[in-house]
């Protein structure tokens, strides 16, 4: 009889190069495996907002040289302050964009109401 055997993983997702399972190593820590899945991508992440995530999904701050002792880790890098204000700008403009669309198109609606001949 055989017993297949998985290797125990630490998952690094979020703001990284190549997210995904990194086979657990003791005596790592985050920046080891952040180091596995080929960095913090500079454009979007940084290391001021590492997070070990829980299965229920509360978040503890960590840093890169917090220790990673048990496996099934899940290690989530955020966003940087550019990438955050990013991502508010491009909805603020979406919404924005959604309102005049309205606004124009009440507009014309009046124009043609008022101009029209009955």
């Amino acid at each position: 009889m055989v017993i297949p055997f998985k290797a125990p993983k630490v998952f690094v997702a979020g703001e990284v190069n190549d997210a995904g399972a990194v086979p657990f190593s003791n005596g790592y820590a985050v920046s080891d495996y952040i180091v596995a899945a080929r960095g913090i991508n500079p454009d979007s992440g940084t290391p001021n907002r590492i997070f070990f995530v829980d299965e229920s999904g509360g978040r503890q701050r960590v840093s890169l040289e917090t220790s990673v002792d048990e496996p099934c880790t899940l290690i989530y890098v955020g966003k940087n302050s550019w990438a955050i204000t990013e991502k508010s700008i491009t909805r603020i403009l979406i919404v924005t964009g959604f309102i005049s669309a309205i606004v124009a198109i009440v507009s014309d609606l009046a124009d043609i109401s008022v101009n029209w001949s009955w």
